[in-house]
């Protein structure tokens, strides 16, 4: 089954794949947005209750993360300072192709 054709020039896209695309879309956001929420409820219940984890169902189940601090090298601020040093160590990276997807969900 081809999903997309080409009809005077234009891409077209197969109106039964575009609708359920569009539907997965709004359903990821909403899911998205109750994730938040539930994530937020949880860290609550965990840390007033001196929690790490907790099962929530017998398919879900949640641990806490504490956060704390974290050393990054300022590459910026090193290219600038030490260009001979940064460029030793530059580490180049091949990148594949990729097509992105948007969506406007109504």
């Amino acid at each position: 089954m081809k999903l997309l054709k080409v009809e005077n020039g234009k891409l077209k896209l197969d109106v039964n794949t575009e609708a359920k695309l569009l539907s997965y879309e709004r359903q990821k956001a909403e899911m998205e947005a109750v994730e938040k929420q539930l994530k937020k409820e949880l860290e609550k219940y965990l840390t007033s209750n001196d929690k790490t984890s907790a099962e929530i169902s017998d398919n879900i189940s949640c641990y806490f993360k504490k956060g704390g601090t974290r050393k990054n090298l300022d590459q910026t601020k090193l290219k600038e300072d030490e260009p001979v040093i940064y460029n030793k160590y530059l580490k180049e990276t091949k990148v594949k192709d990729s097509v992105v997807l948007q969506f406007e969900v109504e």
